[in-house]
């Protein structure tokens, strides 16, 4: 198959292309009416001739047509573009995005245009669709399918799953053969990790395609039409003709069976398929299922102009195949009305749901299995009070197996709501069918299990315990033929008898993208006895049985599991524990397989499936109980890590155990098959252990059954931990009546805590409060019991161990979601969905919880005004918010223009860099630089205007600082037409040649293969001091280094900027350079809070009692410090500033494995054991017991900073005393203690810490620096039309001894030591880093107990006296 055609460059374009265009019209309606003329004449021509079109043509072999689905959006345009057809939720249920017709229509012609014209895109490329939920990807799909580009949407990589979702999305792209990427100018997720670009090679084992790939932004290009609201409003109910045709192009002729997308299959961490869905698909689908799925006719749809009335609402993901085939591609090529919420508002709140079907009378929505049965067990009969269903015409359930008992449960807990259970209906589909192929599936069937199972032969029930209750899935859709064939033999199967089921249609797809193989054995089966009528079928690799013309299916054929609307693949998850190379696990004893649990919460009972993992140990091995509970652990730990999905059980067993053919083949299915009838047990001389992820009641009756030998169907979860749960809850039916009195003594009434009673109108917040009023040895351990007994239910559990990771315990994302908003709702304090894994036990949890609840000066419950400061700092940013005007920056409360003009008093981290500076005027070390490698096209002077828009918005980048007459230091802000833009423009070839240090500013591999002129004029800007009092404080340099290759470095002074806000600024520097190059107006988001006020309001709270009980805490934390010094190779010089080296460093993952899970047991976190690994060093080397270590801190807690460019940054001195005859147990106690204070006390800032402590910067804390980085925090850049890479560049100055910045992404560390090159010798810095490896693995290997004395005398100590002066020869080296 030859490859897709690839774009020209610009700069060798014939002159008809649209991205020849001249500086005139590169920007303008111009522009987009050039790209359109081309977008008219030539679209269908080139479109017949790409890789996707000719393929999908040679397998499906359908006659040419029309591009049917395109037509169907033109004519609603032409007939009603003013109905509203696609709208958004927020987390509130206010609808934040609209989009009519001709809304759609304009969005899908302009972003055609954009992508054949500025990007150089040509029909028949594939692109990848990168989107967070939202109408963005919308726009995108369609403009895809008008240029007759193959759109290829994808789930966005999770960030804080990055080292096992990027391998994924990397692989999809290379299998599609993507040439661009589409995103928009939100989502930065994925590109946060290149700036570590060696840390993605360590994790993939090569470097990925994708970082280098142009990433287009399309929500200029996207952006409605002025008049758009008066067809929203109703003003115009048809096409002002004058527009159409400067607006619509014609309509060429087109092949059906032209690929539209690639679906590519869920679950699967191997191999991805992309499904070919072409153009004659969609039609035919959404022709054939539309009847079905929706029974009102156009003209009957109620309420255009309003959200309510007939519609659609669905929080499936957007890339899922129905919500996308039928929900946004259907509806959009109906004109129906589609009501869109994020799956991500839906999974931390299910409940949310059913607010927004109740508040905006949904008529139809779609859900898969789970989420119905989670709505049935978490909703209380008070709340569902509140909610009205009666306008429900139709609820489908889908997408994985429909379990009876599910629904019944559904429509028993909502009949009150005035749900009929006549609108249910079930369905059967798949991606290789498009999406669906039977539908209004609505009867029960009961059959003998052991018939269906052993024969698969359909018969009635003998007796209830043999009985197995099936759910129809209906009976095909039109045009559809469904076969039971089978699956060896190829042979139909009459009624009755299980098969696998088989597919004729037009909408079965046209094959596995570049899978010739595959398709010929999946997409033109033929049924044995009919190979004379050549009629093709899709063999689908799932079972069932026809009965009375209605499917039912019973299972698999393939080894795939869903858990929880997921599809889980066996062999992946056997896969990560065979790569993991744990000792005891055999390499060929693992087989994974699912099973039927039957869940009961709350009072309600619900078929699941869940997770069975089997190993067998390795042969000779001989375990002891802790070997094999340890075990178990690792296995729950590395599955939850992997696949985000809990254990249901674990058996350890010996060799032999597991089920295989004769050549060795794992059997799962007959694993499966004995587990469920009881041979795995104790019982069983093979088996070692069986460990199930619940420890409830009804689990340990499960675990006593398969004792004796009987089968195990259930793990109930009985009420115990209910009224601690339900404490907020006392209108719950599983409240008892002592609930609240266990943890609250007199908190609450009797009366208040009886089943069915009103609960308080405010009961979570008068719960934080009554916490709060306990006396304060008690508050932690009261607030621990409350989580532990949430956290006990969330995870289906009745005991926890307060210092057991959560993770163990099957905590999936879903449930942990659940679990942060129960804390946020019964405390009243916002709580992110991510505070489990950042303080992954109970204790440390509840710890932090703690501090919020006792900090409402930084973490406001209710944002109560300060005493000393008069309103909190949420409260200013709100004011401004909506004393704004706009979009742009929102006045100022606390300060004036003049105000500003005149000095303005500077923040405590200011005041740090300010001194720094002062100590060393012609030194570098308060910069911070930072680089852009721009691949393509760069519009300069977009670039320039872009910078000076940033810079008008923000007040810190026009910011110089002044020293008065008294000698208080003030910053002065320019005002926004003052601004003064710092850009210089250089050509690589004319630079003269300079001298560049490697190895000390900038990453080896950004600086291979490039001049050395290039290198000595970065590194020379980077390290050009800047001056405080003339500014302006930010500068960049543009060098160009090919016609289509550019190099861009931008630098700041630390005093207006940290790493944060340079993420903040290019963020904003994308969105407005790409609305430049559009000729588009910048929308960019309010800024709330300029950095000046925040100053002011720091400092008017400085007196407050909160911070002063800071300063107190770390004057008694850091009270009789001495010098941190280190043995060097070269004298120490009386100098503030010093030449820095670099080393790279990098951590297996075996390693990052074993620290993680002694991190874990020690109950700490990954950075504390780095940490205290340092400290141990560092206390080696210098010979003393009382270390201090420097760890920068983002200053950020205020939500209202986070948008606000300037320096929050603060670095905390964290002190460790060792004793030598303390255990590593001893010592991680201490650390983890000493951490937690600090950041706890994190609000005073260094400088102010120092001038408590009467010390300078002559007289440092510390000398040391550890910094460690989650992948996410990296920032990443999409600029319209480039591909950018994000590099890390460095001043070349040293302030400390050594400084390590590490990134930590999954199971991977990898970073860099940072060290004084005029102190330490290149073998010494290496030396160090080996030293502190050597400690750091022998304590995460040796575990708690060993001894701290053992751990130092394993690295070397020679040099732990003065050195001599150093020999002009050796000064020299």
């Amino acid at each position: 198959m030859s490859p897709a055609p690839q774009p020209e460059p610009a700069s060798t374009s014939s002159s008809s292309h649209p991205a020849t265009a001249t500086s005139e019209d590169a920007i303008g309606p111009r522009r987009i009416r050039r790209a359109l003329r081309f977008f008219r004449k030539g679209a269908a021509k080139i479109s017949a001739y790409s890789a996707c079109n000719q393929e999908a043509a040679s397998v499906s072999g359908r006659p040419a047509g029309r591009n049917w689905i395109v037509d169907a959006l033109r004519r609603n345009v032409e007939t009603h573009p003013h109905w509203p057809v696609y709208r958004y939720l927020d987390a509130q249920g206010s609808v934040t995005d609209m989009i009519t017709c001709y809304g759609a229509y304009h969005a899908a012609t302009s972003v055609a245009a954009y992508l054949l014209g500025p990007c150089g895109l040509q029909p028949g490329d594939r692109v990848v669709l990168v989107y967070p939920p939202g109408l963005e990807f919308v726009k995108a799909m369609w403009g895809c399918l008008f240029a007759r580009i193959v759109a290829v949407p994808v789930c966005p990589p999770d960030p804080t799953r990055l080292q096992h979702t990027l391998p994924h999305f990397n692989r999809i792209v290379e299998d599609c053969g993507a040439v661009a990427i589409l995103t928009d100018r939100t989502f930065h997720m994925v590109k946060q990790a290149t700036r570590m670009t060696g840390m993605l090679k360590s994790m993939m084992g090569k470097q990925p395609q994708w970082p280098s790939l142009p990433w287009h932004v399309t929500d200029a290009a996207a952006a409605l039409p002025a008049d758009h609201a008066k067809y929203a409003h109703g003003e115009h109910t048809r096409l002002d003709v004058r527009r159409q045709e400067s607006f619509m192009p014609t309509d060429p002729p087109e092949d059906p069976n032209c690929v539209a997308y690639l679906q590519y299959t869920s679950g699967s961490t191997g191999e991805p398929k992309g499904v070919m869905i072409t153009h004659g698909n969609l039609y035919q689908h959404n022709e054939a299922g539309w009847g079905v799925f929706f029974k009102a006719e156009a003209g009957e749809v109620a309420a255009r102009n309003g959200v309510s009335g007939t519609h659609m609402l669905l929080w499936l993901p957007h890339f899922h195949d129905f919500c996308l085939t039928v929900g946004v591609l259907g509806c959009g090529m109906k004109g129906y009305p589609l009501v869109l919420m994020s799956p991500l508002h839906f999974i931390a709140k299910p409940t949310r749901w059913l607010d927004f079907m109740s508040r905006y009378k949904t008529s139809h929505t779609v859900g898969p299995d789970f989420a119905f049965g989670l709505l049935s067990r978490k909703t209380t009969e008070q709340q569902r009070r509140q909610w009205d269903l009666s306008n429900l015409q139709f609820v489908m359930s889908g997408a994985e197996p429909i379990r009876p008992e599910t629904m019944a449960a559904f429509f028993v807990a909502f009949a009150p709501c005035g749900l009929k259970p006549s609108v249910f209906c079930s369905a059967y589909g798949l991606a290789e069918h498009v999406c669906g192929a039977t539908t209004w599936g609505t009867n029960q069937l009961t059959v003998d299990r052991r018939s269906l199972e052993a024969a698969g032969r359909v018969r009635p029930a003998a007796g209830a315990a043999e009985a197995r209750v099936l759910f129809s899935c209906g009976t095909p859709m039109a045009g559809v033929s469904l076969r039971i064939v089978h699956p060896d033999s190829c042979s139909a199967c009459e009624d009755g008898t299980v098969g696998e089921i088989w597919l004729s249609s037009p909408c079965v797809t046209a094959g596995y993208f570049n899978k010739p193989d595959l398709n010929a054995q999946v997409f033109q089966a033929l049924v044995a006895g009919e190979e004379a009528g050549r009629k093709t079928w899709l063999r689908t690799g799932d079972m069932g049985f026809v009965w009375r013309g209605e499917l039912y299916v019973t299972g698999r054929l393939k080894d795939m599991m869903i858990v929880r609307g997921r599809n889980i693949y066996p062999n992946d998850i056997e896969d990560c524990l065979r790569a993991a190379h744990h000792p005891l696990i055999r390499p060929g004893g693992l087989a994974a397989f699912p099973v039927d649990v039957t869940v009961t919460s709350e009072g309600m009972a619900v078929e699941e499936e869940g997770l069975t993992i089997m190993a067998e140990v390795t042969r000779g091995a001989k375990p002891n109980q802790q070997d094999i509970d340890e075990l178990i652990s690792f296995i729950r730990t590395t599955v939850m890590a992997h696949h985000a999905v809990g254990c249901h059980a674990v058996v350890i067993a010996r060799p032999g155990a597991i089920k295989k053919t004769t050549s060795g083949k794992v059997q799962r299915r007959a694993c499966r098959a004995a587990f469920m009838g009881g041979d795995y047990t104790q019982a069983n001389t093979l088996v070692l252990a069986c460990s199930f992820g619940a420890a409830s009641e009804g689990a340990r009756k499960a675990a006593n059954a398969l004792a004796k030998g009987s089968p195990m169907r259930s793990c109930d979860s009985d009420q115990s931990t209910a009224s601690v749960v339900s404490m907020s809850e006392s209108g719950s039916d599983s409240a008892s009546d002592g609930g609240r009195e266990v943890y609250l003594g007199s908190a609450s009434s009797r009366e208040t805590s009886e089943p069915g009673a009103e609960a308080p109108t405010s009961s979570a917040h008068l719960l934080a409060e009554q916490l709060l009023a306990l006396p304060e040895e008690q508050q932690l351990e009261t607030l621990q019991a409350y989580m532990l007994a949430a956290a006990a239910e969330a995870a289906g559990i009745d005991e926890l161990d307060p210092d057991q990771p959560l993770l163990e315990l099957g905590l999936d994302s879903l449930r942990a979601a659940e679990f942060a908003v129960q804390i946020e709702e019964h405390l009243n304090l916002a709580v992110p969905l991510t505070v489990v894994f950042e303080y992954p036990t109970i204790r440390q949890l509840a710890g932090h919880i703690l501090y919020l609840l006792n900090t409402p000066e930084t973490h406001p419950i209710g944002a109560q005004p300060e005493p000393d400061t008069g309103a909190s700092l949420a409260e200013l940013a709100d004011a401004a918010a909506a004393a704004a005007d706009g979009p742009g920056d929102a006045p100022s409360l606390l300060l004036s223009l003049a105000d500003k003009a005149a000095g303005v008093v500077c923040s405590p981290a200011q005041m740090y860099f300010v001194s720094l500076q002062q100590l060393a005027s012609a030194g570098a070390d308060a910069n911070v630089p930072g680089g852009l490698r721009l691949r393509g096209k760069v519009d300069q002077v977009a670039l320039q205007r872009a910078l000076q828009a940033v810079m008008c918005r923000h007040d810190a980048l026009r910011t110089r600082f002044l020293t008065r007459p008294d000698g208080a230091v003030v910053q002065v802000v320019a005002a926004p037409d003052e601004a003064v833009v710092s850009f210089v423009m250089e050509d690589a070839a004319a630079l003269p040649q300079g001298s560049y240090i490697p190895n000390c500013s900038i990453p080896e591999d950004v600086a291979e293969g490039l001049p050395e002129a290039v290198l000595a004029r970065v590194q020379r800007e980077a390290g050009t001091p800047f001056d405080l009092a003339a500014g302006p404080l930010v500068r960049t340099l543009l060098i160009q280094l090919a016609p289509e290759d550019c190099l861009l470095l931008l630098v700041m002074h630390h005093t207006v900027s940290d790493g944060w806000s340079f993420k903040v600024m290019l963020d904003e520097l994308s969105e407005a350079y790409s609305a430049l190059r559009l000729g588009k107006a910048h929308v960019l988001p309010l800024v709330r809070l300029q950095y000046p006020d925040f100053a002011a309001w720091h400092a008017r709270r400085s007196q407050s009692p909160a911070i002063l009980r800071q300063v107190e805490f770390w004057r008694g934390e850091l009270a009789g410090v001495g010098p941190q010094l280190l043995p060097t190779d070269y004298p120490r010089a009386d100098k503030a500033c010093s030449r820095c080296g670099w080393l790279g460093l990098s951590m297996d993952e075996e390693l990052v494995t074993t620290i993680e899970a002694f991190a874990a047991r020690a109950g700490s976190t990954v950075f504390m054991v780095l940490l205290a690994a340092l400290q141990l060093l560092l206390a080696a080397r210098s010979g003393r017991d009382d270390v201090v270590v420097g760890s920068p801190f983002a200053g950020r807690m205020h939500p209202a900073t986070r948008a606000m460019v300037g320096c929050c940054v603060s670095t905390l001195p964290l002190r460790a005393r060792i004793a030598a005859a303390d255990t590593v147990g001893d010592f991680m106690a201490r650390v983890r203690a000493a951490a937690l204070g600090a950041y706890q006390n994190a609000d005073t800032g260094l400088h102010t810490v120092m001038a408590a402590l009467g010390r300078t910067h002559n007289e440092p804390l510390f000398q040391v620096e550890l910094n460690l980085l989650e992948a996410e925090a990296q920032f990443g850049i999409a600029m319209d039309g480039l591909a950018v890479e994000a590099f890390e560049v460095s001043p070349g100055t040293a302030m400390d001894d050594f400084y390590l910045v590490l990134g930590h992404a999954g199971r991977r560390i990898a970073g860099r030591l940072e060290y004084n090159a005029e102190l330490f010798s290149p073998a010494t810095a290496q030396r160090f880093a080996s030293d502190w490896q050597v400690i750091l693995e022998d304590m995460a290997r040796g575990g708690k107990e060993a001894r701290i004395t053992e751990l130092l005398a394993k690295v070397t100590t020679d040099g732990n006296t003065p050195v001599a002066p150093a020999t002009p020869e050796k000064l020299k080296e």
